[in-house]
């Protein structure tokens, strides 16, 4: 067995727990190779929930972000992204989730399509302290790659990407406790009002069996 095992994964911020908690019992290092959106792939709340993840039982030894900068290959999310929209140009009809589904796996034979639930979300919040201009905690604008360890609070982080070694550094609030927080207890669902329009407008075009998504999705109103 390979106790060093690596596995690299291509923008997993938005699953980022259900990505750590399916990977194998060899998968000891994980590194997401990902853009340089700050607001999606580059931020406090992202680390804080890194730094709680990788020391749980259950999670990798480290967690490892390396952003692409510009110059870098074109990314394979990309191509999938092209695929996707090329098959939904071409289909004719999507009026449920199932056919979302159905040609979004057919625009590739690899794609894989997995569903995710309310109860498959955790509602992380930033514990990290906050900067100041006398903080010893780095701009996340010019990282260029960070990773959390097992067994550490800490944020290390490289400058350049060729960098031989990291930098490390403080950003949890000293009484930050690390547990996984509360799961998402129900769907968010549809607005209210987008939802009565598709009922009035569209859902007398649909077959019966159309209107049954629509029908049963969760709504909700604008505060």
């Amino acid at each position: 067995m390979d106790t060093e095992k690596v596995k690299t994964i291509s923008r997993g911020r938005h699953a980022l727990n259900m990505a750590l908690q399916k990977q194998d019992d060899e998968t000891k290092h994980v590194t997401f190779c990902t853009d340089n959106c700050t607001a999606q792939n580059k931020n406090w709340v992202l680390f804080t929930a890194c730094i709680i993840l990788v020391n749980e039982d259950w999670s990798p030894e480290s967690i490892t972000f390396e952003y692409f900068q510009p110059g870098h290959s074109f990314m394979k999310p990309d191509s999938i992204h092209g695929q996707i929209g090329k098959k939904w140009k071409r289909t004719s009809e999507v009026l449920d989730y199932g056919d979302l589904k159905r040609f979004t796996k057919s625009s590739n034979k690899l794609n894989t399509i997995i569903s995710l639930r309310a109860r498959n979300f955790k509602l992380f919040t930033s514990g990290c302290t906050q900067r100041n201009k006398s903080s010893s905690i780095p701009k996340l604008k010019d990282r260029k790659c960070v990773q959390f360890r097992k067994g550490s609070r800490k944020m290390f982080f490289k400058q350049e990407l060729e960098d031989d070694e990291f930098s490390e550094a403080s950003i949890l609030k000293p009484k930050f406790i690390l547990e996984l927080p509360e799961t998402v207890r129900s769907d968010r669902g549809i607005n209210t009002k987008k939802e009565d329009i598709i009922v009035r407008d569209l859902l007398p075009h649909m077959t019966p069996r159309k209107r049954i998504f629509w029908m049963n999705l969760p709504s909700f109103d604008d505060l």
